[in-house]
This record gives C-alpha cells, sequence and structure tokens, in this order.
C-alpha cells in the first residue's frame, strides 16, 4: 500500500492530514461507502465509453483488473482505520490504465479519472475485509466485465450522444450490480460457515461485524441507483463536450 500514489500530492498539494467526514453509525458508514463505490463504478464506465466512442481506446486490448496504484487518503493506526477504495479494482487495457492513456490524448483529464481509482473512505479495518471478501468471490471479475462490456458496446454502435451512453452505461452498470449481489452472497455464505465452529470470541465479533456490513451493502444495491447519479443530462453533455473540444471537433457528431 505504500507504493501507491496520491493524486494530489502528485499535482503539489500536500497530504491529507484532517477529517474524513463519514457517520459513526455502522450501518450508515456501509451504505454511504457503498454509494460511493456505485458512482465511482458508473463514473469509471461512463468514461471508458466516451475514451473508446472517441477513439482511445484501440481494439483487441485486452481488459484486466489488478490491484489498486493510487489511493487519496490514508488511515490511521491510532484509530485502527484504514482507507478503503471506492473502486472495485484499477483496470488495464492492454498494459496501460485509462489515465496512461489519457496522459498522452487528454492530460488534464486523466487527473480526474485516476482519482476515481484512488478515492477511499476512511473506515475501520472491517469494511476493508468485507470488501476484500466481495472482490475475491466476483466483484473484480463483475467490474472488469462490466467494463469491457461498455467498452464493446461503444465500439460497436458506439454514439456521443445522451441517449446512447446512458443506455450503455446502465446496461454495463446492470451487469455489474448483478454480480455485485452474488458477490455479496458467496461472501455472507463463507462468513456464516466459519461461524459454526468453536472460533474465539473476537472472530465471531468481527465476522458478524462484517456480515452486518454486507448486509447494508446489498440492500444499498437494492434501493439505489448507481448509475443515475452520473448520467443526469448536463453531466454526460459536458463529458461529451470537454472531449470533443479535447480534439478540436466540437461540432462533430460520433
Amino acid at each position: 500500500m505504500s507504493k501507491r500514489k496520491n493524486p494530489w500530492t502528485a499535482i503539489g498539494f500536500s497530504n491529507y492530514e484532517g477529517f474524513h467526514m463519514m457517520p459513526f453509525d455502522l450501518r450508515r458508514r456501509a451504505e454511504r461507502h457503498e454509494l460511493n463505490r456505485q458512482r465511482v463504478v458508473a463514473s469509471v464506465i461512463r468514461e471508458l465509453y466516451v475514451m473508446t466512442t472517441i477513439g482511445y481506446i484501440a481494439k483487441d486490448k485486452l481488459i484486466s483488473a489488478k490491484r489498486a496504484v493510487s489511493q487519496n487518503l490514508r488511515g490511521s493506526q491510532k484509530d485502527m482505520t484504514e482507507a478503503a477504495h471506492c473502486c472495485p479494482r484499477q483496470i488495464m487495457i492492454g498494459d496501460k490504465s485509462p489515465t496512461e492513456i489519457l496522459q498522452t490524448r487528454f492530460p488534464e483529464r486523466a487527473f480526474v479519472v485516476n482519482a476515481y481509482f484512488a478515492e477511499s473512505d476512511i473506515l475501520p479495518a472491517n469494511f476493508n475485509k468485507a470488501d476484500s471478501r466481495m472482490e475475491s468471490n466476483g466483484l473484480s471479475n463483475g467490474f472488469r466485465g462490466a467494463c469491457l462490456m461498455v467498452i464493446e458496446d461503444a465500439r460497436l454502435r458506439g454514439k456521443l450522444r445522451h441517449l446512447d451512453v446512458s443506455n450503455a452505461v446502465r446496461s454495463a452498470y446492470s451487469y455489474y450490480s448483478d454480480r455485485a449481489i452474488d458477490a455479496i452472497r458467496v461472501s455472507r455464505e463463507r462468513l456464516e460457515y466459519k461461524l459454526r465452529f468453536n472460533v474465539t470470541k473476537q472472530d465471531a465479533e468481527k465476522w458478524t461485524e462484517q456480515l452486518l456490513i454486507l448486509d447494508t451493502y446489498r440492500k444499498t444495491l437494492s434501493f439505489s441507483s448507481g448509475p443515475s447519479v452520473v448520467l443526469d443530462i448536463e453531466s454526460v453533455h459536458g463529458l461529451i463536450k470537454i472531449y470533443r473540444e479535447n480534439e478540436g471537433q466540437a461540432g462533430v457528431s460520433f
């Protein structure tokens, strides 16, 4: 984790040392973290659609996922907290991240996309444990699959219009959401299995709390619509506009 780069310090800002405002109640913390994850996932999917449509992502590139390489916050040993990433994994397109692709084509936007992958919430360590269980039980593959899906959609029939962006992002996000629910289910089943055995009181408390965190994630996934916050007309039109202007083709329809 010490090798992860902070995008804010990379452009001259000081390292973050203040309070990171999250609710104190465990359920509300889990709900807020899950909502942040949904927003970030939908934002990355939306960005990949636009990048592909405008021609920044070449054909036949392998889409893979690896551990995070950037992080905007740090936990505290004193407070027994950790920085829990909102993005399930770092997406790679061939041997480059979306940020690296943008650095040569649209460097101002590269910082924004790097911030998506770096975004984290300061939370007790059990949140990171619950997230890691989900990631290893299908969440990471679901995220990678959703990114692949939206890239392929953009290659086949992508247009830089609000309706096309919205349809593609919602479809890919729905794929991700289904896999996220499965990942939570599998994670819960394995934790419940572990609790059947004669475990220490400390482990029982830790795993029971992780079950509560996972349950809150599941409920939040059910009642919220992740893509909605990034698909309002003004946001999408604004994103399309800056990419077109960067290419010097503001009036061109892609």
